[in-house]
């Protein structure tokens, strides 16, 4: 079953909360040259936002200090799973048992700086963006956390939230199978119309310094696939084993409309 634990990090902290969104940015005009058809240029800033609203600002924060940091935890024989409930269900710490070694990089510190939505963001770890282009905004606050049991028996941790920039529900369920840590999203919009939508996963992973770096993520070792129906927007996008971490993004689309919330 998932669990819920208290670690003690190097963490920053909010200090006084903001009463203001951000209420307005600089845009710069699209300057470079595109070899794209014109059709997929009426895309082209599809449900872009200059501002932060109705989301307050998150930009008074402390540097790190010891601190007490709920985390929610997945585990078996094989695999230990940490996650970061008060910050946005951040997959933090993902450890192979068998050959002990993370199979993520995570940073010794959870360090503010502005680099979100709404300007709190740190590094290290998974995140999970959903609604708006950028580093949600939940990347800084706390999702709601449940433990259900999934269609085949299996322990899920679930992490859900409203997005009320696009007005949708999404909740991203993990679990373990072997050495494998699983992870379903379910996007649904229960409005009458479309809606812009964004999906974007973050992974961080180790570089040595002054080494060649690259990266290779095979289409035929991703398990990733979107269903859309009537009612919701799945998406399955991510496989993290303990001998490979991959993982696809989705392309921006709109998201169907709904009616009920299940």
């Amino acid at each position: 079953m998932p669990r819920l634990e208290t670690k003690r990090y190097r963490c920053s902290a909010f200090g006084r909360p903001c009463d203001f969104p951000a209420l307005s940015a600089e845009r710069q005009p699209h300057r470079l040259k595109s070899t794209i058809a014109d059709y997929e240029g009426l895309f082209i800033d599809y449900g872009y936002r200059e501002t932060s609203y109705p989301y307050t600002q998150q930009n008074d924060y402390t540097d790190e200090a010891e601190r007490d940091v709920p985390v929610a935890v997945l585990e078996n024989e094989l695999l230990y799973a940490e996650f970061l409930p008060t910050l946005g269900g951040r997959l933090w710490r993902l450890f192979d048992k068998k050959r002990q070694r993370d199979v993520l990089y995570t940073n010794d510190v959870i360090r503010f700086r502005n680099l979100s939505v709404r300007n709190a963001w740190f590094s290290g770890g998974v995140e999970w963006n959903c609604g708006v282009i950028g580093h949600s905004p939940f990347t800084c606050s706390q999702m709601y956390c449940a433990a259900v049991t999934g269609k085949n028996g299996e322990d899920v941790l679930r992490f859900y939230e409203f997005e009320r920039v696009r007005g949708i529900y999404y909740q991203m369920d993990f679990w373990l199978e072997k050495d494998r840590l699983m992870v379903a999203v379910r996007i649904e919009n229960p409005n009458e119309q479309v809606v812009p939508m964004y999906w974007w996963s973050l992974i961080s992973a180790r570089a040595i310094r002054n080494a060649p770096k690259k990266f290779c993520f095979p289409t035929a070792a991703c398990s990733f696939w979107i269903t859309v129906r009537a009612t919701e927007c799945w998406i399955r996008f991510i496989e993290a084993s303990a001998k490979r971490c991959t993982a696809r993004r989705t392309r921006r689309s709109p998201c169907p409309s709904s009616l009920t919330l299940s």
